[in-house]
């Protein structure tokens, strides 16, 4: 019996970290695509753009909460 509990146990932690590693690898990309966005804001001094980007790291602050939930 302690064998099923302890493969289970096992199973059930590979998911859980695997599924924190594509939650942490969407929020890369996508702090990535963010920061590509602000350097074009600036390189355009595209204040309205810039707004946007900084509106939208809003998602970026949710995936890091999703993240640390999920990890604690």
């Amino acid at each position: 019996m302690a064998i099923a509990v302890t493969e289970h146990t096992t199973r059930a932690f590979d998911a859980d970290l695997l599924d924190l590693t594509r939650m942490i690898s969407e929020m890369g990309g996508y702090a990535e695509r963010q920061l590509i966005e602000a350097i074009d804001a600036l390189s355009k001094c595209d204040s309205a753009h810039g707004e946007r980007v900084v509106r939208a790291d809003a998602r970026l602050d949710a995936q890091q909460r999703d993240v640390e939930q999920k990890a604690a």
